[in-house]
């Protein structure tokens, strides 16, 4: 209904032209401009929220939205410390995301080894395409603490239907005798 009232506007524009002809029109995002031009002059019309319907914005939460279950791969590279600084090897597995406005959850679960099991869940803002987290803690056994951050980037070629996302960041380890750090890479997917 909408569209065939902006149809009937723009026949009306175009029967208003006095005979002349109408070189262009566009529908875009609800906007549309009809030029026409006559042998002295050219004019430009423009009616916006298409003809003065109504638009719906959509709501900048629902955009980019990666709240959901993923397939996940997991890679870190160690960039300083010692021998007693290991690298995990490349984890693969389920992460899930839950988004309540600008702040999301994040769980790495099923096919991710984390020690302490806290360092798999994070929390975060949303910016945009992008969704930065933070995690930290005290490691059980040696009680040396960790943090770890990155910025998970959706796929951002369709906003209200994300299928990938992927990141970069940081995680260090502070030991009484020594400190870790290494980057981290994390890729999703969408379940099929």
């Amino acid at each position: 209904m909408k569209w065939a009232m902006v149809l009937v506007g723009i026949l009306v524009l175009s029967m208003c032209s006095n005979g002349e002809s109408v070189n262009t029109t566009t529908a875009e995002d609800a906007e549309i401009t009809t030029t026409s031009t006559s042998t002295s002059t050219t004019t430009t019309t423009t009616i916006l929220g298409g003809g003065g319907l109504p638009t719906t914005e959509v709501p900048p939460e629902d955009l980019y939205d990666l709240t959901g279950v993923w397939d996940a791969v997991f890679a870190q590279t160690l960039v300083s410390g010692n021998e007693h600084c290991k690298v995990s090897p490349v984890q693969q597995g389920i992460v899930r995301i839950h988004r309540t406005g600008s702040t999301f959850t994040l769980s790495l679960e099923d096919g991710f080894d984390c020690r302490p099991p806290e360092a798999c869940k994070f929390e975060g803002t949303v910016e945009g395409a992008c969704y930065l987290a933070t995690n930290g803690g005290v490691e059980d056994i040696s009680k040396g603490t960790y943090t770890s951050e990155f910025e998970l980037c959706a796929d951002t070629s369709d906003p209200h239907k994300v299928d990938g996302a992927e990141g970069t960041g940081d995680a260090s380890y502070w030991h009484p005798d020594f400190e870790c750090g290494w980057t981290t890479e994390l890729w999703i997917t969408r379940r099929g």
